[in-house]
């Protein structure tokens, strides 16, 4: 790990932290010669958000593969078996495919021999939570999974301290354990809380984002009978009201709306530490919270959809997809 804490931040936003094994795998498959004909296929496979597509990125902006392959092919689920054969004429293509859920072996089949028909040196990748989804592979799996607590721990104080120094604040050390058993192994919740504290490397601060986040917590585990970092993880609505300055008005967060939805309709945007810091930020009626977004291309965002609601009313536990309805 480099220990300069400026430079380590520039890297934890672009490179892989602590994936250097897993990326060098992914590069060592890609870059191997394979004669013409069935091209190998190399399933990725973890749970939620521990960062698949984000290890595939990495590689694909890596200089040697870019340069060995002409092109890249992004696939999902609905349409993984729709390949424009026509884009694939001249060099070595590279498929990446992410699937949700298990798919029936004739789909495979199907979209297998469409790649091998492309007839250049074409490499597949699959991109799944499914591990039964690892029978299609022509290699051994790679398997992701959380990061360890000490490397979580380094990860979330390196981007919550940014250039500082760390000895120069040992009182706000002492938090970064608090803040790591609420967040629950969370990138994305590490990233947004980081954000917010950077913003100011003072104990009130930190403080008071810490009892924020705890109140917010408890209310989300008291009404949806789940922690918080499990529904963030899985995009289940989540409340975060308690996580504004009292009082606030209710601040229920939605999964994100489809891509069709958000063309249609663009809705005001703004970003969890600016809502935070300043809450008359907040725009009318509905809109798009930002909780966190990527410094390197492709510029990800992370992105909820707050819906606009004159008043709450919790619904039964069970039906925790649907744990409120606005009125």
């Amino acid at each position: 790990m480099v220990r300069r804490p400026y430079d380590t931040y520039l890297y934890v936003d672009n490179f892989m932290f602590s994936r250097r094994t897993e990326k060098q795998q992914v590069i060592n498959f890609l870059l191997q010669h394979n004669s013409l004909g069935s091209p190998p296929v190399l399933p990725i496979v973890g749970g939620s958000l521990v960062g698949k597509k984000t290890l595939v990125t990495h590689v694909w902006n890596d200089e040697k593969v870019c340069s060995y392959f002409s092109s890249v092919l992004y696939l999902n689920g609905a349409n993984f078996t729709k390949i424009d054969t026509e884009r694939c004429t001249s060099g070595r293509i590279l498929v990446a495919v992410t699937l949700v859920s298990d798919v029936d072996d004739e789909d495979w089949k199907s979209f297998y021999r469409t790649v091998t028909s492309i007839r250049v040196e074409s490499k597949v990748i699959i991109i799944s939570r499914m591990e039964s989804l690892t029978r299609y592979g022509t290699v051994k799996a790679i398997y992701l999974s959380k990061l360890q607590d000490e490397e979580y721990s380094y990860f979330f104080k390196t981007l919550a301290f940014g250039s500082a120094h760390t000895k120069d604040h040992p009182n706000l050390t002492l938090l970064i354990g608090e803040f790591i058993k609420l967040l629950g192994g969370s990138f994305v919740g590490a990233y947004s809380i980081a954000n917010i504290l950077r913003r100011d490397l003072s104990l009130q601060f930190w403080l008071c984002i810490l009892n924020r986040y705890k109140n917010m917590t408890k209310a989300n585990l008291s009404m949806f009978g789940e922690h918080l970092s499990v529904r963030v993880r899985i995009r289940y609505p989540v409340d975060f009201t308690n996580f504004l300055p009292a009082p606030a008005a209710p601040l229920l967060l939605m999964p994100p709306r489809t891509e069709a939805e958000a063309f249609e309709r663009k809705l005001p945007k703004i970003r969890i530490g600016d809502l935070v810091v300043d809450p008359t930020l907040r725009p009318k009626g509905e809109f798009d919270l930002v909780t966190w977004e990527s410094q390197i291309p492709p510029y990800t965002e992370f992105i909820y959809h707050v819906p606009s609601c004159a008043q709450r009313q919790p619904t039964t536990l069970r039906r925790k997809r649907d744990a409120y309805v606005c009125l």
